[in-house]
């Protein structure tokens, strides 16, 4: 089973980013092919909340309803 991340699902929707194509893609990829995938619950409530919610001028990114805001430094940080 493939989960399918919000980041993944943020580029594929966002033509400006630089990783739409390849997000795009691999979506494309996922859905028109055999193997078993999925996006989970918390994945889409994040993907709603990213991309309903733009960024401030400041650069942080303010979670609705909460008070708290988080560092769009985060964003470019990268797991292996």
């Amino acid at each position: 089973m493939i989960a399918i991340d919000t980041n993944l699902l943020v580029y594929a929707h966002r033509r400006e980013s630089q990783a739409h194509g390849v997000a795009f893609g691999i979506l494309r990829t996922l859905a028109e092919g055999d193997s078993a995938w999925a996006i989970p619950w918390p994945c889409c409530y994040e993907f709603l909340s990213v991309v309903t919610n733009p960024p401030d001028l400041e650069g942080s990114r303010h979670i609705a309803g909460t008070g708290l805001a988080t560092d769009r430094s985060l964003d470019r940080v990268a797991f292996k």
